[in-house]
């Protein structure tokens, strides 16, 4: 697919006509073009690092949001109800998993709706929660010494680099590491990749773009 034929608000990748959500993976899955590490879209900027969520779609190098329309889309088509999302990166313990909330299908389903489906805000917003989480004693210690260094180095770059001031880079650095250190500076999300596994996705990102 090319990247620059995609507009925001637009749904490329599937067909609209009304289907059946369901949490069964699909080898045939397809991942929405914003999120689709596969074929990355160049000009979408996610940073997880960023203080707030704030996707951004460049166009001739001047930003702007994604629409309400655009990140109320599915993640996936066909649409999913539960998600996990792993990382070569991260600890196992720390693996993004989006579910339906079973009060919430019982409704829609004893109403006759079919239950809604794991939307790109959805995935926007609980990575950028996910990788805002500090980290505990117990995680510090479960590094080697050279993963210590790495998460340090990312900790201190990220802290000089906040937004808001001189006095950003302290505010910053008492509130300690984040799970987004463990990135080792490679912040800006990419996309997720199919891994095969029922619901489950591969996060990827690399280094944010220089100012």
């Amino acid at each position: 697919m090319d990247n620059a034929g995609f507009t925001p608000g637009a749904l490329p990748y599937a067909q609209r006509r009304r289907h059946s959500f369901s949490s069964v993976y699909s080898p045939s899955v397809q991942i929405h073009p914003l999120l689709n590490a596969e074929n990355p879209f160049g000009n979408f900027v996610f940073d997880l690092a960023s203080p707030v969520p704030n996707p951004l779609v460049y166009y001739r190098e001047v930003p702007g949001a994604l629409s309400p329309e655009g990140l109320a889309q599915p993640v996936t088509y066909p649409p999913i109800t539960r998600m996990r999302i792993t990382s070569d990166t991260l600890p196992q313990e720390w693996d993004v998993i989006l579910d339906l909330s079973p009060e919430l299908y019982e409704y829609n389903f004893r109403a006759g709706y079919d239950p809604p489906p794991i939307t790109v805000q959805d995935v926007f917003q609980e990575l950028h929660r996910h990788m805002q989480s500090q980290i505990s004693h117990s995680d510090w210690a479960k590094l080697s010494p050279r993963g210590m260094e790495k998460v340090r180095l990312a900790f201190v770059r990220r802290c000089e680099a906040a937004p808001g001031g001189p006095d950003a880079y302290d505010r910053e650095r008492a509130q300690g590491v984040r799970r987004v250190d463990y990135l080792s500076g490679k912040t800006r999300f990419v996309g997720l990749l199919k891994t095969g596994k029922e619901d489950t996705f591969k996060l990827i990102t690399t280094d944010p773009p220089t100012a």
